[in-house]
């Protein structure tokens, strides 16, 4: 029922206005918004020489370029291809064609033109994820219309398998035919036809998405171009919010298209505002994420300082995290989930810091904190007596006492894509740290102004916090105390 009610409300708004998506063969493109990665959807001898090269090493020949999915590597998911070398060997059957010189796969599928989601949805249409992974990115309810369930999923019985995965395209029922429209199938590819017999009279490949339109929708927070110093997620990311009507629905939102003001899921299961966007940069592309995947399929991507909770480490940068490490999970159980891989140089497009009044958010289901650790040299400051997160949470506490007081729903940035309000701590932090690797006074006396600014921040701006402040402050003056009388002993045995 639901399913057919999917259906016919598609239906309405492809038949009312385009911008609902692009109709083709009475089915609607426009259920993920995901744009179809042109290049790939033409003859091959129409292609560029510089895009042939790069998809001859990815194992391309004619043949399988104008078949979709003869070339093995179209069964896999994008990030399966990062390091060729020490390839699954469950995928090394799917890679034979490509070249051996290839070692990051990824990154040549990345210069060609493909990103995660052209690349998992218009070549391999998801199927080799997980029916947990297709659930967290709801994807599932689009198989289940084609007649699949978990257990058939996981299953290498094709005889258990729903009749749609041998039923040809005319064949299907409307829902079937829409849901493998919502999975980027053509009626042609789901077919396996020849790019020659429906490449020129393609609605759709002739067609540009409207939600690639030139008049953007509104945003409240204006997205500046340029790089610049990276401390934030990919726009790929994904984020849990609560739903306007407040009555706990709640849906799956990319980094990209997340808001100020938007109630976004943190640490212990609640919802908070996202009141700013320490970074906030849709247009950057970079190879310096990394990606961080756990003992249950689970992972995470984020910038090397950016820091994540662990459950045995406390908040540390990413680029500290190691195998065996355990990270936490969204759930009210708060599960710990133990770390199995750390791959490096991951290119993404975007880079995104959204801010909460708690500090932390979860991001794929796995808790991360809001800031960076300008120096992810020291884990610690003042010898373990205040950590990363405590002064970067601190700093910002002007800014949350103001979002408090006005509502906050837009914000200025750099050319680099840093927020206003912290553009200038950063800097100075930046330059202590730099300063502080030949000089160990500098440091000290840096990490002891920036502990006590963020004392007085705290007590001025930060609620219920007072007495948390005045024990860090008098732990911090016992510190200087204790290094006066260190030092004038010294000067007295010196004599």
């Amino acid at each position: 029922m639901q399913s057919n009610f999917n259906y016919l409300l598609l239906m309405m708004m492809a038949t009312t206005s385009l911008v609902a998506g692009i109709v083709e063969n009475g089915v609607v493109y426009s259920d993920f918004n995901l744009s179809m990665p042109r290049f790939r959807f033409q003859m091959w001898e129409d292609v560029e020489p510089e895009l042939k090269e790069l998809a001859t090493l990815m194992g391309y020949t004619n043949a399988s370029w104008e078949i979709l999915r003869t070339n093995g590597i179209e069964t896999l998911t994008f990030y399966d291809f990062q390091d060729m070398k020490n390839i699954n060997k469950d995928y090394k059957d799917y890679v034979t064609a490509v070249d051996k010189s290839v070692k990051n796969g990824t990154a040549v599928l990345e210069t060609m033109g493909f990103d995660e989601d052209s690349f998992d949805c218009w070549m391999s249409h998801w199927s080799w994820y997980s029916w947990s992974e297709l659930e967290f990115y709801e994807i599932n309810y689009t198989f289940v219309d084609l007649g699949w369930n978990e257990e058939k999923w996981s299953s290498e019985n094709q005889s258990v398998w729903p009749i749609s995965t041998f039923t040809a395209w005319a064949n299907l029922t409307d829902v079937e035919q829409q849901a493998a429209a919502n999975l980027c199938y053509l009626n042609w590819t789901w077919d396996g036809y020849w790019f020659e017999e429906f490449v020129a009279e393609s609605t759709y490949i002739n067609s540009v998405e409207p939600w690639l339109s030139s008049t953007p929708a509104p945003t409240p927070a204006p997205a500046p171009t340029g790089g610049g110093m990276g401390f934030c997620f990919p726009g790929s990311a994904r984020v849990t919010v609560l739903l306007e009507d407040n009555k706990g629905l709640t849906s799956n939102k990319k980094m990209e298209d997340l808001r100020l003001g938007d109630k976004i899921m943190v640490q212990d299961g609640t919802y908070e505002t996202v009141y700013s966007f320490g970074h906030y940069d849709k247009d950057i592309r970079s190879d310096v994420f990394v990606t961080i995947t756990t003992s249950n399929g689970k992972s995470v991507t984020l910038t090397p300082n950016h820091m994540i909770m662990t459950a045995n480490r406390g908040t540390i940068a990413a680029s500290s995290v190691r195998p065996a490490d355990s990270l936490i999970t969204s759930s009210t159980t708060q599960e710990e989930l133990i770390v199995t891989r750390i791959t490096k140089n991951v290119m993404k497009k975007g880079m995104y810091a959204p801010f909460t009044n708690s500090g932390y958010l979860v991001v794929d289901d796995i808790v991360v904190s809001n800031y960076i650790a300008v120096d992810t040299t020291a884990p610690v400051i003042l010898g373990g007596l205040v950590s990363h997160q405590w002064i970067a949470h601190a700093f910002n506490a002007p800014h949350r006492f103001y979002c408090r007081i006005k509502d906050c729903t837009t914000e200025t940035y750099t050319e680099e894509g840093l927020s206003a309000w912290i553009a200038t701590p950063m800097s100075v932090a930046q330059w202590i740290t730099m300063e502080s690797n030949n000089n160990s006074i500098i440091k000290t006396i840096g990490s002891i102004i920036f502990v006590v600014v963020g004392i007085v921040f705290n007590i001025m701006f930060e609620e219920n916090s007072q007495q948390q402040a005045l024990i860090v402050a008098a732990a911090v003056l016992g510190m200087m105390v204790f290094a006066v009388m260190t030092h004038n002993n010294k000067k007295k045995v010196s004599m």
